[in-house]
């Protein structure tokens, strides 16, 4: 079957009007992973996941380690670390990327990776998603959007309680990292954390209360901004040049934001932190 009609099918499968691509990339062990994204997804998670390797700058899972990927969105992080995490979690509320994100699993054959269609939040049950016109941009915390949905919700106490103590946490759930941290009273049992925070003038005092949970309950922390300067611009480019089945347009427009990023980095900051034994 030749991809386009690959493609389409797919499209059929997941009921879907978005347009998807193919992106090849090397995960941690060095082997070839292929992964179907939304078009929209390119500038964002590709970017970020694999371009920049933002996630991976100070923290990165091994073969020992219970990984927990809330916003996993299609599997980008999850499918990246697969093979030197011992097993994975990967959170994702919205039913076509829920449905992306297993075929994805499926297609890399991966044993260890474990979708769960779940919103990671502060209380377990439902809650209100704002839907935006990006498949990354889905948020509880969006006051804009003109469409809304009711998603399953889960705590990380519930994760806890079913799988163990959790080595790492990687977040990037637009914006309800502040509640979901602050709430949480089971944060000993968590080892490492890595979040996108979404500083705005409506979040300070959110910060401030997360950032205090989190050194009463031990951990050292850094916030940097994004993107990772110690990556040289040549490997920079060079990465995105060799996610080979994206078609001209779809690169030139990678290359040029991955360009603007690195030049004129965005308001967004990432949290990493290490719990002190």
């Amino acid at each position: 079957m030749a991809m386009p009609q690959i493609l389409s099918f797919m499209q059929r499968i997941l009921s879907g009007n978005r347009s998807l691509i193919k992106v090849r990339f090397k995960d941690d062990r060095g082997q070839d992973r292929v992964v179907f994204c939304p078009v929209d997804s390119i500038i964002t998670a590709l970017k970020d996941v694999v371009i920049f390797e933002e996630y991976d700058r100070l923290i990165t899972p091994d073969d020992t380690m219970l990984v927990v990927d809330a916003g996993a969105h299609v599997g980008l992080y999850s499918i990246k670390h697969a093979s030197s995490a011992y097993k994975i979690i990967a959170l994702e509320p919205i039913t076509y990327n829920y449905r992306l994100l297993r075929i994805n699993i499926a297609l890399n054959r991966l044993s260890n990776v474990y979708p769960l269609r779940a919103a990671l939040w502060r209380e377990r049950g439902e809650v209100i998603m704002g839907l935006s016109k990006n498949s990354t941009t889905h948020s509880i915390r969006s006051y804009e959007c003109e469409e809304s949905i009711k998603v399953t919700s889960i705590t990380l106490k519930d994760l806890i309680n079913v799988f163990g103590p959790i080595d790492l946490l990687k977040m990037d759930i637009e914006g309800a990292e502040y509640e979901v941290l602050s709430s949480c009273d089971c944060l000993h049992l968590v080892n490492s954390i890595i979040a996108e925070l979404h500083p705005n003038d409506f979040t300070q005092t959110k910060l401030k209360n997360c950032l205090q949970t989190l050194r009463n309950a031990r951990f050292n922390f850094n916030i940097l901004r994004p993107p990772p300067h110690e990556i040289p611009l040549k490997e920079v480019l060079k990465r995105v040049l060799s996610t080979t089945d994206l078609g001209y347009s779809s690169k030139s427009l990678l290359l040029f934001e991955t360009l603007f990023s690195y030049l004129y980095p965005h308001r967004i900051r990432l949290l990493y932190a290490t719990r002190r034994f």
